[in-house]
């Protein structure tokens, strides 16, 4: 007999959807308390103050969520890449850079739909390796930093409710 949770489908929507994401904050995996889930939905973000956002030039982050799923184990779980570019190598970045890569930390994703994502509630966000900086050869080659940033989740990203990022960015 197989396994087999509730579905309810999923209705074609008429409405725009872009692609891409515009703003990212990040906190320290222990600088602050766990967000409030309430109907699959992160309600609270604890502590606003110990977020840094980090910004950057469109069309230059994404997330992808990859699902994985191993009959006989059992398991099943999503692997997530977050990647972010930064523009102009410069003393301030690459200390940011570095911190980023020393840290197990948490981050909230704003798409470029006005959503908010939240990864790192299960197990924190880590650097992976092929981040670089990079000085470019001609003129209008990029010159800055590329970072892929990764975690593990037993669920696709929570979305972070209107309210809860209302509060979190007064």
């Amino acid at each position: 007999m197989g396994c087999c949770v509730s579905l309810n489908g999923i209705i074609r929507g008429c409405d725009n959807s872009i692609g891409g994401i515009r703003r990212a904050w990040a906190t320290c995996d222990d600088e602050a308390g766990k967000p409030t889930i309430t109907n699959d939905m992160i309600t609270a973000i604890p502590d606003p103050e110990a977020w840094s956002e980090y910004e950057f030039r469109k069309q230059t982050g994404s997330v992808t969520q990859t699902g994985s799923r191993d009959d006989a184990t059992g398991s099943q779980y999503w692997n997530i890449e977050i990647v972010l570019q930064f523009s102009k190598q410069e003393t301030e970045k690459r200390l940011e850079i570095n911190a980023i890569a020393l840290s197990d930390s948490r981050w909230i994703i704003e798409d470029n739909n006005g959503r908010y994502w939240y990864f790192g509630h299960f197990y924190p966000v880590t650097i992976a390796d092929g981040a670089t900086a990079e000085t470019g050869t001609a003129f209008d080659d990029f010159n800055g930093y590329n970072i892929t940033l990764t975690t593990v989740s037993d669920v696709l990203a929570y979305e972070v409710s209107e309210k809860a990022m209302e509060d979190f960015l007064k």
